[in-house]
């Protein structure tokens, strides 16, 4: 079973759409015809739609299942969105620095070029349904509560593959890997080099790039320690989030970048390993994970844990992807 089959998240139907459509009016007709008019919650509509957020168990939980998702946030490259659609505009870079003498004419200008896209929302839906008889028990408020915990994890993993390797759905986006197209290398089933990752990390340099990570699978991550700190025995490492440490690569451009160890990575075809530019990654919510209360069609209650979210990378240039990586011949 692969790691999408496991997962009970999903990209929702056109009928589940239509359900939280619904769910969604009845919750604004009731905020409205509250006293006063106003949108504040009251006890008679405080679990129609609440939004749900972490606390500091469940981040570390999503930061282990879910590091590129969890990377991204902590790095400023999630904001909210207004509308279904995000307009943005994808750079290619064509001018470049270079020296001239006093008497040399400037050099030809080659303007960079902009390309206007746009991205529109994907919605996670993760369904949540608990018999009429198991809510009148006494644990019935934990029942509820360790199903919600458990579908944001769900729904955060569900999105990280997502982010990853992008969406199958119909006007999905392609995640980071599958976005990059300028700088990439094939190692043909051989093992990682430092020099491989070293020109790779100059290259997307010279371009303008300043790469922020490395993201990467657990059997490199290991191949990475081995040629980067072959004879360390403490190795250097930088914070992440949330007192979590991970080993770091020192970039040609003298920056110590993290390496990012993603479980999420599809290895079909064999590990990979990106690098990835904060400047041109964005993720963009229109809404957060946020629960809601269905329409009652059986003896049961049903809710949802749903999302609106898209992702683009507005200059791939300034990424690269080395793909097809073996393992290491043995001694």
């Amino acid at each position: 079973m692969s790691l999408n089959e496991q997962l009970q998240t999903k990209f929702a139907t056109r009928s589940e759409l239509e359900a939280l459509q619904k769910a969604y009016d009845e919750h604004m007709q009731t905020a409205v015809n509250q006293p006063g008019g106003n949108m504040a919650s009251s006890p008679g509509t405080a679990d129609v739609m609440i939004t749900v957020d972490y606390d500091a168990e469940l981040q570390k939980l999503v930061n282990h299942q879910s590091p590129f998702l969890t990377y991204l946030e902590q790095n400023g490259c999630v904001s909210d969105a207004r509308t279904a659609k995000v307009g943005y505009r994808v750079k290619q870079q064509k001018t470049t620095s270079s020296f001239i003498a006093e008497t040399e004419d400037l050099p030809r200008h080659d303007p960079s070029l902009y390309t206007d896209e746009i991205a529109k929302m994907q919605t996670l839906v993760y369904p949540i349904e608990i018999s009429d008889l198991a809510m009148k028990g006494v644990d019935s408020i934990d029942l509820l509560e360790d199903e919600i915990r458990d579908g944001y994890l769900d729904m955060a993993q569900t999105k990280d593959i997502a982010l990853l390797q992008g969406t199958e759905a119909n006007n999905g986006f392609d995640g980071v890997l599958n976005s990059i197209t300028t700088h990439t290398e094939d190692m043909g089933d051989e093992a990682i080099t430092k020099d491989a990752i070293d020109i790779m990390a100059q290259e997307i340099i010279d371009d303008g790039g300043n790469p922020s990570a490395i993201l990467t699978t657990a059997k490199v991550g290991r191949q990475l320690n081995d040629i980067l700190y072959p004879n360390t025995r403490i190795i250097d490492q930088v914070d992440l989030t949330l007192g979590t440490r991970v080993t770091g690569y020192h970039a040609p451009n003298g920056q110590t970048i993290p390496i990012l160890v993603d479980p999420n990575i599809d290895t079909t075809n064999g590990d990979s390993l990106a690098f990835i530019d904060n400047n041109s990654l964005r993720v963009r919510e229109l809404v957060k994970p946020t629960i809601t209360a269905l329409a009652k069609t059986k003896l049961s209650t049903s809710r949802v844990l749903f999302t609106f979210f898209t992702f683009y990378n507005r200059a791939e240039y300034r990424n690269g992807l080395i793909s097809g990586i073996g393992s290491p011949e043995s001694p």
